[in-house]
């Protein structure tokens, strides 16, 4: 079996095909969603989970740059977590090493 990184991808599907949509006053997620969400509209993407802050991002497709990738993890990671591990000199704050830290820390202190 070969691995594939979109192995750990998800995916959305708002179908309004046969519902009114959302209007620009009612729709939870305004921005690159809504375009694709109106009357009689599906919209079909895939997700990904941030390995640094656990956001689940809505892969836009018609998106040209790339996606952001820790190379500590192996992982994507989303925008703002890009950011901060570009000014961070590229060290990786994935939720797993954050946790052992932290359990790291319970362990040493007695609690």
């Amino acid at each position: 079996m070969i691995f594939s990184k979109e192995t750990f991808s998800g995916f959305i599907c708002i179908d309004h095909t046969d519902s009114p949509g959302f209007t620009a006053e009612h729709a939870p997620l305004r921005g690159s969603v809504l375009p694709f969400t109106g009357a009689g509209q599906k919209f079909q993407a895939a997700t990904n989970t941030c390995s640094h802050c656990d956001a689940v991002v809505i892969r836009n497709p018609l998106r040209t740059r790339p996606r952001g990738h820790c190379r500590g993890c192996d992982y994507f990671i989303c925008d703002p977590c890009e950011a901060i591990y570009f000014l961070n000199g590229g060290k990786c704050r994935c939720r797993n090493k954050r946790h052992d830290e932290i359990l790291k820390g319970v362990t040493l202190n007695g609690s």
